[in-house]
């Protein structure tokens, strides 16, 4: 409000001088809450991370499961059924807010084909990854990405359109299976 300069010397002075000051004590807070909250989410996302590669890294071995859909989700809970260590990779938060992360379960919110976090992980003690998005591009995509790291990973995955079977035989899929295929059959 000054160094001494101008002294406030009418009421509606000293009003607004003391609106000017409290309006700046109350300004600085607020940008200070800002900066400390930003810096607080940020630690915590990290922090999050941290213990996430941590699971991973004393799990005795696990599978990699990308995609937490419809045929994802019935994927998971067989594979949970038979108490194995799962990594499931899935963009879509919403999809993985009911599963309990713990010691045999870690929940990646990325998209497994736009990093190579997932070709680093199927190359240490993954026992397969399965993959069971529903976009034969996608897979393919994964498929790839892997093949790429890990030659000798197992991959098992989902084939939509029965034209694809072959692409991602070539591409090196160990195993395809098809949802479509095998429901329209048992029907």
């Amino acid at each position: 409000v000054g160094y001494g300069d101008y002294i406030p010397v009418t009421g509606i002075q000293k009003i607004f001088a003391t609106t000017l000051a409290l309006g700046g004590v109350a300004l600085l807070a607020y940008v200070y809450n800002i900066i400390l909250t930003t810096f607080q989410e940020r630690m915590s996302k990290y922090s999050k991370g941290a213990r996430k590669m941590k699971t991973i890294e004393q799990m005795d071995d696990y599978y990699i499961l990308c995609g937490y859909g419809r045929v994802g989700k019935v994927v998971y809970d067989e594979l949970n059924r038979r108490q194995q260590n799962v990594i499931i990779f899935e963009k879509n938060e919403e999809l993985c807010e009911n599963i309990e992360e713990n010691d045999s379960t870690v929940v990646i919110n990325k998209d497994a084909t736009e990093n190579n976090l997932i070709a680093k992980l199927s190359a240490k003690k993954c026992k397969s990854v399965i993959i069971s998005t529903g976009d034969d591009v996608t897979n393919l995509f994964i498929v790839l990405t892997i093949r790429e790291i890990n030659p000798d990973a197992w991959i098992v995955s989902r084939v939509s359109k029965p034209e694809n079977f072959a692409r991602l035989r070539k591409a090196g899929a160990d195993k395809l299976v098809s949802p479509e295929l095998i429901g329209g059959k048992d029907l």
